[in-house]
């Protein structure tokens, strides 16, 4: 069943796609040069490159973080990896003000917060909307967006009026 959106909203994490460019890049180059110009041949540090030309490829993975909103459901992803919610299992949503360090870091993570498992889709810098879920492994679900507050006056709007 195709619908529409009723919300799309799209973040680039620049710092985390320049930093992964730049990485490659010079790994990249230190690549060919151990395998076409120095004589001193280290295989091993070749392998240390393309450990690290993987590892950024990851991190290009977690600089774009999709939201879309339909009237059905939620599905936040970051770049391979997403999260879909129903509507109907959604108890509430609110903003989260949780700072990224209690959450360890940026990305996807998992942990448990007041009692609660707690699925985490954040973004450095970003303010964040927790669903409250009525059941599932998760309770919680939290993700980074760029206006938490027409996120949350969209869905209690359009949404949740027609849900419940």
């Amino acid at each position: 069943m195709v619908t529409n959106s009723i919300y799309t909203e799209e973040i680039l994490s620049k710092s985390t796609l320049y930093i992964s460019i730049i990485l490659i890049i010079i790994s990249l180059f230190i690549l060919w040069y151990q395998l076409f110009i120095d004589s001193f041949h280290l295989p091993i540090l070749n392998c240390i490159y393309l450990v690290i030309i993987v590892i950024c490829l990851i991190m290009i993975n977690f600089s774009r973080l999709t939201i879309r909103i339909t009237s059905q459901e939620i599905t936040i992803r970051y770049g391979a990896f997403g999260y879909t919610q129903l509507w109907s299992n959604v108890k509430d949503l609110i903003f989260d003000d949780t700072s990224i360090i209690k959450y360890w870091g940026w990305g996807i993570r998992i942990g448990r917060f007041g009692g609660k498992w707690r699925l985490i889709f954040n973004i450095i810098g970003k303010k964040g909307v927790l669903l409250q879920l009525n059941q599932g492994r998760f309770r919680e679900f939290v993700f980074s967006t760029n206006s938490p507050e027409e996120i949350i006056k969209i869905v209690r709007e359009k949404v949740f009026q027609k849900v419940r």
